[in-house]
């Protein structure tokens, strides 16, 4: 009885796939990072990168949050300068 519930919850815990082992340096992304904390209007901030792309999400200061598009725009401006 024990080992039919042993497998059964082996059967439901989710399923994992191995994609890559591959490291890369995210020297890229800690600078972006502080970048964006640099910036008044924003309070925490996350980014990763690979080869080619650099993902970074903020999170804004609360009354910050209804002028996302401008924030949009001086953070890409802050980025790529």
């Amino acid at each position: 009885m024990k080992e039919e519930a042993k497998q059964t919850e082996k059967e439901k815990g989710p399923k994992l796939t191995k994609t890559s082992t591959e490291s890369f340096n995210q020297s890229i992304s800690q600078g972006a990072k502080k970048r964006a904390l640099a910036m008044d209007e924003i309070i925490k901030s996350t980014a990763v990168n690979s080869n080619l792309d650099l993902y970074i999400a903020v999170t804004p200061e609360h009354h910050e949050r209804f002028g996302l598009k401008p924030l949009r725009k001086k953070l890409q401006k802050q980025l790529s300068d």
